[in-house]
């Protein structure tokens, strides 16, 4: 009796046990499974990762830049990872032993290729990293995510430094614009004033254009009376060395004149000492004296021929020498100095436009090939321009297009400019040509020979003729009153002499001496005839020289007539020409002032629009990183261990329920029930204890590993209902199939773990666990459970399932043990002693309702 007692208490006690025990699985299972990954996303600062620097500093914009050693500096400020900073020989021994779950290497062209990005040939710099997916493929994934995390940390370094370069450029090329702006502004003013000169230059051009006409004229007139005056003095010329030889033999004839008259005087004086003795001589000598007075006589005669030339002569010499000076004052007002400035004003003229015209032309090339340097597609195609809002975007794109387009009009306007510029180059050569030192010296020689002749013979001629005129006059009267005295005195008194010889002896000192005052006079006479001779011979002489010194330079002068008349013939066409260049010149200016005042225009929008960009650091910030996450977090989960909470528990009380099952029988009664109720009554009720003990314990450990739901009251009604309806789903299917139930059960928690959602999403699974996913219970309980915990939803729906889940299972159960009581052979006992059943199958075969009947065991088994 005592030992009946005793196993008893042993059984009860054992009992006891075993239910603190099973109910302890679930709890047990959270606290071992769930301390393990509660945070350990809170750890990865714990996680080793070898770093190994190989960078080389390059040079990036004239600054020296050492990405690699600026990654490190900031490597070494995080918290976020184990960084090791070793050498590439440590890093690949720490990845093969395990002792590193990753290495990072900065190679030795990060810098020099981070230093391309904006150049021709961009390079994207590389950062390698090494992983071991074998050891830990979720330690993996975590340096994975923190290599993503460098990658964008890098990036926004790297984006950083050439948004900074971009925007200095950007800052640059404003204040190049805007110098441009006054640049084409300078040249718009430079353009108004250009056209201003040309306009007093097309004035001055029309002017000079008349009055090289009118000049073409008086050359032409003047080579017109240039030639007949070198003809008329050629004829003087000649005239005047005819003059010089009868002048010479006029004063021969003089000479032999006054050399007779003194003899004759001679004579006289002879005859007067011997007139008494030399009567007879006397008579002879006047005889001798009659034929000389005679012949002198006849040769003081001219002839007619001779009397005309002489008058033509007189009358000519005055008109040729008001001739000679009207000429040589003409000569003597051409300017050739005042026309070939004029011409090398023009040229100077000339030569400045083309200068202009061809700075102008430059200056459009250079500033075109600036525009087409920076194109608005290799702008589209930065990283900072693609960074920038869409407004910006456009405002830079509106602002490049309009100067595109501007840059098209101005290369119209370069074809004008060629154009304006090879009429200004044929321009200037040409009166360069006609103002040349050579041209201007010839004709400047030219004009001072012309001059110097011209003025030589002026003098000659005006001392000459007028004398030459007197001379004549002078000789002329000397020979008339000599023929007059000859005549009316020498003549006849020969002749009384001659006839009043036989008187003569008798008046002969009367008469020798009025015949020695006669000679005397005569002698007188004939003395002053031979001075106006020599007079008039010397002015004959000297106007010979001059006559043909004028007719040897009057080739000279001639020529020098006809090339002043083709040089202002050349002169009034180029000026004509000058002045159609000047008016291309002034069209083209107008068209260039135009275009450079649109120019301007249009580089103050641009030079505006670049200003508008913020580039200072604050800027540079903003562009590198130009989008920042708001984050907002509905459902707050604190750490890896909450978030898993919710499934963890759901399959721990599954085990914990499916653990039960497996060590007690609920299909096999205490004893002999009276009715499904009863026998029901016999066994659920440890089961459900069990369960809630299951639940209640389980709420304990996750809030002992730090578990805060938002709704504990909530959170644990949710675990004992999951729990009631699991234990009863799992005791259910164990009292229809025996063990081969625990066996299904087992099988049906392996599906739910998978297609439950608990650790992914359940979209991420194949198609059939997308479609069992609604019909297990482990989804709904684990969606109520984080309602509860994080979410603060309802879960009023979850526990409705689980108590309908509750209801029918222990419905369908009380109908099998009804089923099955009528089974039971051997009546329930009314004392307290255990019975031991066996279940054996019915007579009628396999798959029936087992019987169930009493056996005798040496061994107590685990009363239920």
């Amino acid at each position: 009796m005592k030992n009946a007692k005793k196993a008893k208490n042993t059984g009860r006690i054992f009992l006891v046990l075993v239910v603190i025990a099973v109910s302890l699985i679930p709890a047990l299972y959270n606290l071992i499974f769930l301390s393990s990954m509660w945070d350990p996303y809170g750890n990865v600062a714990n996680l080793p990762v070898a770093v190994v620097n190989e960078d080389e500093p390059a040079t990036v914009s004239g600054k020296s830049l050492s990405l690699g050693k600026q990654i490190v500096t900031s490597l070494k400020k995080q918290k976020g990872l184990d960084y090791h900073f070793v050498s590439a020989k440590q890093g690949d021994a720490g990845i093969a032993n395990g002792t590193y779950y990753m290495k990072v290497t900065l190679p030795k062209t990060l810098s020099q290729q981070a230093g391309t990005l904006l150049g021709d040939s961009p390079s994207v710099p590389t950062i390698t990293y090494a992983i071991s997916e074998g050891r830990n493929y979720t330690a993996s994934k975590m340096v994975t995510s923190a290599a993503t995390s460098l990658k964008s940390s890098v990036s926004q370094q790297i984006t950083k430094i050439y948004v900074k370069t971009l925007l200095t450029n950007f800052s640059d090329t404003g204040n190049a614009l805007n110098a441009a702006q006054q640049g084409t502004t300078q040249l718009h003013d430079g353009t108004v004033q250009i056209a201003a000169g040309t306009d007093k230059l097309s004035t001055n051009l029309l002017k000079l254009s008349k009055g090289a006409m009118e000049f073409t004229d008086g050359a032409n007139t003047l080579t017109v009376g240039i030639k007949a005056y070198t003809d008329g003095v050629s004829t003087v010329n000649t005239g005047v060395n005819k003059l010089s030889t009868g002048s010479a033999a006029l004063s021969g004839g003089a000479s032999q004149l006054v050399s007779k008259g003194n003899e004759l005087v001679s004579g006289l004086s002879t005859l007067s000492s011997s007139s008494l003795s030399g009567a007879q001589k006397l008579t002879q000598a006047s005889k001798s004296l009659t034929s000389g007075v005679e012949q002198l006589s006849s040769s003081m005669t001219m002839s007619d021929a001779q009397s005309a030339q002489m008058q033509q002569l007189t009358a000519g010499l005055p008109t040729l020498n008001t001739a000679i000076q009207q000429l040589n004052a003409a000569i003597q007002q051409i300017d050739t100095s005042s026309q070939m400035e004029a011409i090398a004003q023009a040229a100077s003229a000339s030569q400045k436009i083309e200068e202009e015209s061809q700075f102008l032309s430059s200056g459009f090339d250079t500033l075109l090939s600036s525009q087409e340097a920076s194109s608005s597609q290799n702008v589209k195609n930065t990283a900072a321009f693609q960074q920038l809002g869409s407004a910006e975007q456009q405002q830079i794109l509106d602002a490049m297009n309009s100067g595109i387009t501007q840059t098209q009009q101005v290369t119209s306007m370069k074809t004008q400019l060629v154009t304006l510029n090879t009429y200004s180059s044929a321009l200037y050569k040409k009166l360069a040509a006609a103002s040349s030192a050579d041209a201007q010296s010839k004709a400047v020689k030219d004009t001072a020979a012309l001059k110097q002749a011209s003025a030589t013979i002026a003098g000659q001629s005006a001392q000459a003729l007028p004398g030459g005129a007197q001379a004549i006059s002078t000789l002329d009267s000397g020979l008339t009153s000599a023929k007059k005295a000859i005549d009316s005195q020498l003549l006849p008194g020969t002749q009384q002499l001659s006839s009043g010889i036989s008187t003569y002896g008798n008046a002969v000192s009367g008469g020798a001496t009025k015949l020695s005052k006669g000679s005397r006079t005569y002698v007188n006479a004939v003395g002053t005839l031979g001075s106006g001779i020599n007079t008039l011979g010397s002015g004959i002489t000297t106007l010979s020289q001059g006559t043909g010194t004028l007719a040897s330079q009057s080739g000279t002068l001639l020529a020098g007539s006809q090339k002043l008349a083709i040089a202002s013939s050349s002169i009034a066409s180029g000026s004509a020409q000058l002045k159609s260049g000047e008016d291309t010149v002034d069209t083209a200016l107008t068209k260039v002032s135009s275009g450079l005042s649109t120019m301007s225009t249009k580089f103050g929008k641009a030079t505006s629009a670049i200003r508008a960009l913020n580039t200072t650091s604050s800027g540079a910030d903003a562009v590198s990183a130009p989008l920042k996450l708001d984050k907002t977090v509905n459902a707050s989960v604190p750490n890896n261990g909450t978030a898993m909470a919710p499934y963890m528990m759901s399959v721990a009380l599954f085990v914990g329920a499916l653990s039960f099952n497996m060590m007690f029988e609920a299909g096999v009664p205490r004893y002999r029930p009276r009715s499904g109720w009863h026998w029901w009554r016999q066994k659920m009720p440890l089961f459900l204890l069990v369960s809630i003990a299951q639940a209640s314990l389980v709420f304990g450990a996750v809030t002992l590993l730090g578990l805060h739901p938002l709704n504990p009251a909530l959170t644990l009604l949710m675990l004992i209902f999951e729990a009631l309806g699991y234990m009863s789903l799992i005791t259910v299917v164990n009292v229809i199939f025996g063990k081969v139930g625990a066996f299904l059960m087992l099988l049906f928690l392996m599906v739910q773990l998978a297609g439950s959602g608990g650790t992914y999403p359940v979209v991420l699974s194949n198609g059939f666990f997308k479609a069992v996913n609604p019909w297990l219970p482990m989804t709904h309980a684990i969606d109520g459970l984080r309602n509860a915990i994080s979410i603060g939803g309802s879960i009023n729906s979850q526990l409705a399932l689980f108590l309908a889940l509750f209801l029918v299972t222990n419905l369908i159960m009380l109908l099998i043990f009804s089923l099955r009581r009528r089974s039971i052979l051997v009546k329930p006992s009314d004392s307290d002693d255990t019975q031991n059943y066996v279940v054996k199958e019915s007579q009628s075969g396999t798959a029936t309702v087992p019987a169930i009947v009493p056996t005798i065991s040496t061994t107590p088994a685990v009363p239920a």
